[in-house]
């Protein structure tokens, strides 16, 4: 029996993170064993890029970084429509989870240790840009009533952030493959829309253009990256994001309604990204 794509993509979310911790503590252990590179192993070891020297795993000196992959984005304690003190709007959250597609680009500068035998391979510190999007539906309760629901919403958020990431890499297995773990902080310019309509087609409905707030960002995560030849190397990683609140415009589009607090809602997303860096020099 065929699983639901949307299970597979929510088992992938919520799973992979402890998977990845249970693998790099499972790597670690056996980081060391990796001193002895593949060109002077008398069986060559299978997937081994033999041609490429241990030094070269890692270089010394900057990088350019570019990002692709997928998010899965989630909103939490949204407020609700606050008109006035006697009136205060609730919204559901049908569907708060949404996915997205994530671009990413990044300079940092890598320090590789001269020692082959360190636990710790090579650490670098650089900034990072990365844009996700996310977006919310469902239905609104005027007064906070069930039985008011005359209106549904769609939420629309896009979030750019610039964050100041470090990253550790351990010894390479076999010379080849590097488990690494990252962290960083940064500003996510996080914007929100929100429109409603009227489920009676009678109007009234609120509409609040793009609204742009500045909310303090933090990731971490991890993965493992792989050199393709002497200037660069590809990786995957998996990053959890806390970027923040969006809120949303006061002033309605048309001009007829205003709120007494903006529309707020904490945003954070899960990513699987694939990345290639090249090094400079």
């Amino acid at each position: 029996m065929m699983i639901p794509m949307k299970i597979k993509a929510s088992f992938l979310y919520t799973r992979l993170p402890g998977f990845l911790f249970l693998f790099f503590s499972a790597t670690s252990a056996y980081a060391h064993i990796s001193s002895t590179s593949c060109a002077d192993s008398k069986t060559p070891i299978p997937g081994c890029i033999t041609t490429i020297a241990p030094s070269t795993v890692g270089n010394t000196g900057l990088e350019v970084n570019f990002y692709a992959g997928a998010s899965q984005n989630s909103t939490s304690n949204t407020s609700g429509i606050v008109f006035s003190p006697f009136e205060t709007d609730t919204i559901t959250k049908a569907n708060k989870k949404s996915s997205s597609f994530v671009p990413g680009v990044g300079i940092t500068y890598n320090y590789a240790f001269p020692r082959e035998d360190y636990y710790i391979h090579a650490v670098s510190v650089g900034l990072n840009y990365y844009h996700t999007g996310a977006s919310r539906d469902g239905q609104v309760y005027q007064y906070g009533f069930p039985q008011f629901n005359n209106y549904t919403y769609k939420m629309n958020i896009s979030s750019n952030r610039v964050m100041l990431d470090g990253e550790v890499d351990l010894h390479p297995l076999w010379n080849c493959l590097t488990i690494f773990g990252e962290a960083g902080v940064g500003g996510a310019l996080n914007n929100m829309s929100y429109n409603e309509q009227s489920v009676l087609g009678n109007g009234g409905a609120l509409n609040l253009g793009g609204n742009t707030h500045l909310a303090f960002a933090s990731e971490f995560g991890g993965g493992v990256k792989m050199p393709v030849n002497q200037k660069s190397e590809v990786s995957v990683r998996y990053l959890y994001a806390n970027l923040g609140k969006a809120e949303s415009n006061t002033a309605s589009d048309s001009g007829a309604s205003e709120l007494t607090q903006p529309i707020s809602t904490d945003l954070t997303s899960q990513s699987i990204l694939v990345g290639y860096a090249y090094h400079l020099g």
